[in-house]
């Protein structure tokens, strides 16, 4: 048997949103002498995650990209080998209101709030909000702004996002004054 095995990873998302991340290298075969042992490094790392005969391995990384390599070697000492790069997410956006601005006073009328948010890993999906925490609205939208018409008194608008795998970030919030005198 001078034929190298097949080696082939799924599922084939690059992004995880928990820990650990499931790799499953089960279409990798060798029709020839068989599979001898599956190694599993991740990153640059000199010593495998995992070395043996399973199919599938769990691995516990840390937030952000990781490159995953899987070594395959069958019984004739041949071997094959394929990476790919994945990424664990499991951090919301963080949503910044940039108007109204903090500590102003409105008189009575319309206005449009606006936020943005970042995320550092796949993006930003949907935000939500709520004035005075009363009910949570969704926002579909990824371009933060919402209109409005208070009231006079002291107003809080909450605003959180979440991103395309779920996750949820924190809520921030802005004291919005409304005062007819000024």
């Amino acid at each position: 048997d001078n034929i190298a095995p097949t080696a082939a990873m799924s599922p084939l998302s690059s992004y995880y949103a928990t820990n650990p991340i499931t790799i499953a290298y089960a279409d990798s075969h060798d029709d020839q002498s068989g599979i001898r042992y599956y190694a599993v490094f991740v990153d640059s790392e000199g010593s495998p995650r995992y070395n043996g005969t399973s199919t599938s391995c769990d691995l516990t990384v840390s937030e952000g990209s990781h490159s995953i390599r899987l070594l395959v070697m069958d019984k004739a000492q041949n071997f094959a080998q394929t990476s790919r790069t994945t990424y664990l997410d499991t951090t919301g956006p963080t949503v910044t209101i940039t108007s109204p601005s903090a500590d102003n006073q409105w008189r009575p009328q319309s206005f449009t709030a606006y936020w943005t948010a970042t995320d550092i890993g796949i993006g930003v999906a949907s935000f939500e909000q709520s004035l005075d925490d009363f009910s949570w609205y969704l926002d579909d939208e990824t371009i933060g702004q919402q209109p409005y018409y208070l009231g006079e008194g002291t107003w809080t608008l909450y605003v959180r996002a979440t991103d395309s795998l779920g996750n949820l970030g924190p809520t921030t919030s802005r004291i919005i004054k409304i005062d007819g005198s000024i």
